[in-house]
């Protein structure tokens, strides 16, 4: 059992209270107790909540980790979109390079593909 739970529910606590106490959303309590492993500086900041008063006390827990590379929708600007689509466009073009060069039966002379042809690669028509 996660060890802010394991608190919260030795001192008969709702999540609600405990939140109140910690001075942060019932949301933040109910996620920290669905991590497997909660980082020691909010176990700590819970057993302080829990053995003084029912005030919330100043400092509250850091947010729930973020994993790694992350970036929100939000963040992405309209000219990293063109630069993403112009790499895209780019890599498309590698990509039909290489298969003219792999299968040059399946192309005619101008390097359009032949109609009667299906080229597909691991079972998928391209």
């Amino acid at each position: 059992m996660n060890e802010v739970r394991q608190l919260r529910e030795q001192m008969n606590i709702s999540q609600a209270k405990l939140a109140k106490m910690l001075g942060v959303n019932t949301r933040t309590v109910q996620n920290y107790e669905a991590l497997d492993e909660v980082p020691h500086k909010v176990v700590m900041l819970v057993r302080s909540a829990i053995s003084s008063s029912s005030t919330p006390i100043t400092q509250a827990p850091p947010p729930a980790p973020v994993p790694p590379n992350y970036t929100h929708i939000s963040q992405i600007t309209d000219e990293r979109i063109r630069d993403l689509e112009y790499r895209v466009t780019y890599l498309e073009g590698q990509i039909s390079i290489l298969l003219r060069k792999e299968y040059p039966e399946k192309y005619d002379a101008g390097g359009a593909r032949r109609e009667d042809n299906e080229l597909s690669v691991d079972g998928y028509a391209i």
